[in-house]
C-alpha cells in the first residue's frame, strides 16, 4: 500500500482490433534474443476484415529493442506507402516507442530512425500510431520471430508463412488472450 493507495490486479481480455472501413492495419513489433542479441523487427498489414496484405521479417543483427521497434515501424510503412495505401492505423507493444513518435512537441532528435519515420508519416497520407497490449499484437510477434530463418535483412510475403496462419486465424475469429493489468485503487 502506498499513501492510503493499493495495487490490484484485474484480468482483462485482449484481442486483435479490425478497424473501419478504408483503412489499414500495420501490425509491428521488434524483438531482441537475450542469449545472442541478435534483433529483428517483424510485421503484417492487413485489410479492414483482417485479411493478409503483406508481411515481413527483418534480420537486423545486433540493435536494442527499441531500435529493432523503430525498424518495424520504418519497414511497415514503407512497405504501406508503396503499396498506395493512404490510411493506416499502426499499432505496436512498445509504448515508449509510440509516445516518442506521438509527440509532436519534441525537439528533432539526431536519430536517423526517428527522423526518416517522421519523414514517411509527414507524406499526404493519414497515419495514426496506437499502443496495443503484447496479446493483440501476436502476429507481427510472430512475424519478428522468423528471424532465425532468413539472413541479414528483409524479406517482404506477399502470402502469410505457415508458422503464423494460426495466429492469424485467431486474430480473424476474435479469439482473445488474457492479460493482467495492475490498478491503483484508494484506500477509504
Amino acid at each position: 500500500m502506498i499513501s492510503g493507495r493499493r495495487v490490484a490486479v484485474f484480468p482483462t481480455q485482449v484481442c486483435w482490433q479490425s478497424l473501419a472501413p478504408g483503412w489499414t492495419k500495420l501490425n509491428v513489433n521488434g524483438a531482441v534474443d537475450p542469449l545472442n542479441g541478435a534483433a529483428a523487427a517483424g510485421g503484417v498489414l492487413r485489410s479492414t476484415n483482417g485479411s493478409w496484405l503483406a508481411g515481413f521479417a527483418h534480420n537486423l543483427g545486433i540493435c536494442s529493442v527499441t531500435n529493432a521497434e523503430l525498424w518495424g515501424l520504418l519497414d511497415g510503412l514503407q512497405i504501406a506507402w508503396s503499396l498506395g495505401i493512404n490510411k493506416v492505423e499502426v499499432e505496436s507493444d512498445n509504448m515508449s516507442v509510440i509516445q516518442w513518435l506521438n509527440n509532436h512537441n519534441q525537439e528533432s532528435t539526431d536519430n536517423a530512425l526517428i527522423c526518416s519515420i517522421r519523414e514517411l508519416m509527414s507524406r499526404c497520407w493519414q497515419v495514426k500510431l496506437h499502443h496495443v497490449f503484447r496479446e493483440g499484437n501476436a502476429t507481427a510477434d510472430a512475424m519478428a520471430q522468423i528471424r532465425p530463418e532468413v539472413s541479414l535483412g528483409m524479406v517482404v510475403f506477399q502470402q502469410p508463412p505457415e508458422v503464423i496462419v494460426p495466429t492469424l486465424n485467431d486474430n480473424r475469429m476474435g479469439v482473445s488472450r488474457t492479460r493482467h493489468i495492475n490498478s491503483i485503487i484508494s484506500s477509504s
